[in-house]
């Protein structure tokens, strides 16, 4: 992203050698929004939150140019690793100061600024105990501070919880609280990167991730983006039920990101969502001038979890095809397991809870649900119409 007119970054140290970066880009002297981006701490992660981050960051840069990207990233000790992953994207370092970036930060730094467009956490997270920023610093959705947001959003603007598991509690609550759609996941959230094909594949997430087997993302932007500015690697829910520290979800998943709208009417949500695709990392790279099969596609590739195997993806794209011609009722879903019944408003589950042996943590389970869903291809009808509409 060489045209970029402005180009800003502060990293501030706080204690226990934690930082958090903030930069700010656009193309613009005079944005009319902002898109706000927030990488958590990534403990044994490393900088990939960032690296999901900045790929977002520049996706949407280009989708629109006359907004204004401001990035921040919480970091660990390896501050090092971090800063060479900023300037190797090509961002300048321009001051540091010690404090941490959390809920309360974020209040202060968008009060008196540009309308928010869109604000995306790219973080670990729990049910119970919401996204995770830094060490110590976890906001859920009964937080008072979330309360310092509402109003400060442009008539499209929504939020990205791009966490694990963030679609059972807290972007539904948001969404009733702060009167904006809200996209969550309903299992966990991984990282996806181009292989030496170009395709989109899970990688392991406690290791570091084996790209660039290309040294640039040429399918998802229409000027490719270096894989070393973070361009190749993406957030995604998996295709199967969370299984993990919290607990085991079993009876229970969606294989895809899942939009709430308590907050706001059916029309209002279903052209946030078409907008919100396109500043994601797709197959096909979304602008104004995109024709409905362009976006169809885009969301296919999107929606359609990146099997191994080519034909499983390509079965997935076509089965929503079919649907969307002959437009009856269904209930087809590409999880590996039970699809969740969802709604604008909420999904159908109840947890069973109980304290883990040795832990402060409660581990959860979901009781098994009969309800037959059709929540995969409702959501994905409703990206279409606001699309059309």
């Amino acid at each position: 992203m060489k045209s970029l007119a402005l180009i800003s970054l502060l990293l501030f140290f706080s204690f226990e050698s934690h930082a958090v970066i903030k930069a700010k880009l656009s193309q613009t002297n005079n944005p009319t929004a902002q898109h706000i981006l927030i990488a958590g701490e990534g403990g044994d992660l490393g900088t990939m939150f960032l690296e999901a981050a900045l790929g977002k960051a520049y996706r949407i840069l280009e989708a629109e140019p006359q907004a204004e990207v401001v990035l921040y990233s919480n970091i660990n000790s390896s501050l090092e690793k971090e800063t060479q992953k900023v300037l190797a994207a090509g961002l300048m370092i321009e001051r540091a100061d010690k404090k941490e970036f959390g809920l309360h930060s974020l209040v202060e730094e968008v009060r008196g600024g540009l309308p928010i467009a869109s604000l995306s956490f790219l973080t670990h997270s729990a049910v119970s105990y919401g996204v995770h920023m830094y060490k110590g610093g976890r906001f859920s959705s009964s937080n008072p501070l979330w309360e310092g947001l509402k109003g400060r959003f442009t008539e499209k603007g929504y939020i990205f919880l791009s966490g694990c598991n963030t679609g059972f509690d807290l972007a539904p609550t948001l969404s009733r609280r702060l009167e904006v759609p809200v996209a969550g996941t309903l299992t966990s959230a991984e990282f996806q990167y181009l292989d030496e094909k170009n395709q989109w594949r899970y990688s392991a997430p406690v290791s570091p991730v084996t790209y660039p087997q290309v040294s640039s993302n040429r399918k998802s932007f229409l000027t490719p983006v270096s894989c070393e500015a973070g361009a190749c690697i993406r957030m995604q829910p998996l295709f199967n039920s969370y299984s993990g520290y919290w607990g085991e979800y079993k009876n229970g998943s969606f294989p895809a990101f899942k939009f709430f709208c308590g907050g706001v009417t059916s029309s209002h949500c279903e052209k946030t969502m078409a907008y919100s695709l396109f500043h994601q990392l797709t197959d096909v790279p979304l602008t104004a001038q995109s024709s409905y099969r362009d976006f169809r596609k885009a969301l296919q590739s999107y929606m359609c979890p990146r099997f191994n195997s080519a034909a499983a993806i390509e079965k997935c794209e076509a089965e929503l095809e079919r649907i969307e011609v002959q437009g009856d009722f269904s209930t087809f879903s590409p999880a590996l397991d039970t699809t969740l019944q969802c709604d604008a408003n909420g999904c159908q589950f109840a947890f069973e809870c109980k304290k883990a042996f040795f832990s402060r943590d409660e581990k959860c389970s979901l009781k098994k649900s009969e309800t037959l869903s059709t929540t995969f291809v409702d959501e994905y009808r409703r990206y279409l119409r606001g699309f059309l509409n």
